[in-house]
């Protein structure tokens, strides 16, 4: 069986459900600090796997003026 191991939750058939979750763009460090704590609550609650991901920079938006991220700040 293959699987991928991230930190000590192991991802692929075989193994419980896991999350991979997270806001897109991280728009300030509230947000994102509440964001995984909520998630992590949620998947502990129901026994899940949790992995927090969100990105620095998003840098595929439709229009050029749109918010990619801090570094753009």
């Amino acid at each position: 069986m293959r699987f991928a191991e991230i930190s000590n939750i192991r991802i692929g058939q075989g193994h419980p459900l896991a999350l991979i979750a997270g806001p897109c763009v991280i728009e300030n460090e509230t947000m994102v600090l509440q964001s995984a704590e909520k998630l992590a609550r949620v998947c502990e609650d129901l026994g899940l796997g949790f992995v927090f991901k969100c990105s620095y920079l998003k840098d595929n938006r439709t229009a050029a003026q749109s918010f990619v991220g801090p570094a753009s700040s």
